[in-house]
């Protein structure tokens, strides 16, 4: 059925939330194809890469798309952080880690993320000054399906962080969650460390 009535602008906000509706199956089609995958026994390539430089890029990304939400992500990076992995999959962590962290992070707000090192591990995280999660959500939020409370930005369909510990087990590291004593949550990443040749 076609309207004649509609104004140009009530149009282009149709077609907009059309769009942005699309956009949103896509990624959840993709997310539960990742899933499957993984309950079918798939297995991530590993191989030697510098955790920093993955960071580096995804960072330099984020910040420009993130450019309409007025936040900033702040990096803190260890030169020559070698670990072994597959580049893809940790870009895709990576980028569930700051879609979050954004999507609770105010306008004019910072999101941290940092490579460094502990002990025998390379760490990544991401900091965000939102409002933290609930003491009694912070395991379930990496079940399947699993939504936080709505001041955690609960607009997904609680696939992300499900995927991002199957991509952290996958490489042979830990994903995990807590609260910062200032305020928001910290996501952390440890994987084994490779010594620099």
């Amino acid at each position: 059925m076609q309207r004649g009535d509609l104004q140009a602008d009530d149009r282009q906000a149709a077609l907009a939330d059309i769009a942005s509706e699309s956009e949103r199956m896509s990624r959840l089609v993709q997310d539960l194809l990742t899933l499957a995958r993984a309950d079918a026994g798939l297995h991530l390539e590993r191989r030697p890469l510098h955790l920093d430089t993955i960071a580096a890029e995804v960072a330099r990304q984020a910040q420009q798309l993130f450019s309409d939400s007025a936040c900033r992500v702040a990096i803190e990076l260890e030169p020559e952080t070698r670990v072994c992995g597959d580049p893809d999959a940790l870009k895709q962590l990576l980028w569930i880690l700051l879609d979050n962290a954004n999507r609770v992070t105010a306008a004019g707000g910072r999101i941290e993320l940092c490579v460094g090192l502990a002990g025998v591990n390379a760490r990544l995280s991401v900091a965000d000054d939102g409002p933290g999660i609930r003491e009694r959500e912070l395991e379930r939020i990496f079940e399947r399906f699993y939504q936080a409370d709505a001041s955690r930005g609960g607009s997904g369909a609680g696939l992300g962080l499900s995927i991002a510990r199957w991509i952290a087990q996958e490489q042979g590291g830990q994903l995990s969650a807590r609260n910062r004593a200032e305020g928001g949550a910290i996501f952390t990443l440890d994987l084994p460390l490779l010594a620099n040749s």
